[in-house]
């Protein structure tokens, strides 16, 4: 397990960025799993920022606070690199997270689906240092994660903390050949 320390302009807070692959190589080739973490002021937004953007901005329209009001979403965008590898581009608003990816196989049959394991489950986390109190504390991360050729979805369990309780929903993904698909969960108060 290797740590990438990161501090972004807005939160001016630091984060450790964990990544547990099923190696502890941080840094090599995309099958083995990999963590990247992109500046939050970036020129162009990735779809993951857009989904989320326009969920908070319908979300909390109504809203006294509007967009300020405490939330904590996870936005997603899965695309195949190669028959070994998918990229996960995600968005996360909270502090002190984890998330677990497994690559499946799913199968339409006459008597509903069938899920197969298609890789090996990745799990990545971020943890903050010091005072974990900043509402709305946004992040975006890039995950290479191993999946076999057939892979065709992914399940995502994004575990955090709310209200003093554990949460861990889980969101699937389908993709199709090498298009892009990107989802969006979000809890409000």
């Amino acid at each position: 397990m290797k740590a990438l320390k990161v501090i972004t302009r807005q939160m001016m807070t630091t984060f450790l960025i964990s990544v547990l692959a099923h190696t502890s190589a941080f840094g090599q080739q995309a099958r083995d799993g990999m963590l990247a973490v992109n500046p939050i002021h970036a020129q162009t937004k990735s779809a993951a920022m857009e989904a989320y953007l326009k969920w908070r901005d319908e979300a909390f329209v109504q809203l006294p606070d509007g967009t300020n009001t405490p939330h904590h979403a996870l936005a997603a965008t899965v695309q195949r690199l190669d028959a070994e590898s998918l990229k996960i581009e995600f968005v996360v608003v909270g502090l002190a997270y984890s998330l677990e990816v497994q690559p499946l196989t799913i199968n339409r049959t006459s008597d509903g689906q069938r899920r197969e394991k298609a890789g090996k489950l990745t799990t990545s986390s971020l943890s903050a240092e010091g005072e974990p109190s900043i509402p709305n504390a946004l992040s975006e991360a890039t995950l290479i994660v191993p999946a076999s050729a057939e892979a065709n979805a992914v399940e995502i369990t994004w575990k955090y903390r709310a209200e003093g309780q554990q949460m861990a929903p889980t969101l699937t993904i389908s993709f199709e050949n090498d298009a892009a698909s990107t989802t969006m969960m979000g809890v409000t108060p």
